[in-house]
C-alpha cells in the first residue's frame, strides 16, 4: 500500500461503498532522483503543515502555515541538494497527521 489510506467500506445490500471521506498522501515518482510531487487528499479545508525528515529525525525541509481547500493538491519537491537515503514526509493537519516514506537516490 503506498501512503497512509484512511478509506472505508461498508456492503450495504450486497454492494460495497467506498467511503468518500479519503485522505492521504502520497509522493509520485518513488523512488525519487530528481523531484516528485508530493500529492495528498484533503476531506475538507484544512491548514497544514508538511515536514520532510530523514531517518534520524532531522528536518531537512519545512513547508508551514498552509491553506488548502478540501480535494486533491500536490506539492513538488526538489531534493538535489539532499544525500540519498530514506526520508519521511509528514503532512500534518489540525486533526490528522498522514505520513509516506520516500526513497532517494541520486
Amino acid at each position: 500500500m503506498r501512503g497512509t489510506d484512511l478509506s472505508t467500506s461498508v456492503k450495504k445490500n450486497n454492494k460495497i461503498e467506498i467511503n468518500s471521506d479519503v485522505e492521504y498522501v502520497t509522493a509520485l515518482p518513488n523512488p525519487v532522483s530528481s523531484s516528485t510531487k508530493i500529492q495528498f487528499y484533503l476531506k475538507e479545508d484544512s491548514h497544514l503543515n508538511i515536514i520532510i525528515f530523514n531517518v534520524l529525525g532531522q528536518i531537512v525541509e519545512h513547508f508551514s502555515n498552509l491553506d488548502f481547500s478540501k480535494g486533491l493538491h500536490s506539492l513538488s519537491w526538489n531534493p538535489s541538494a539532499i544525500a540519498s537515503g530514506t526520508y519521511f514526509v509528514n503532512v500534518i493537519t489540525d486533526k490528522n497527521l498522514f505520513s509516506e516514506k520516500i526513497l532517494l537516490v541520486h
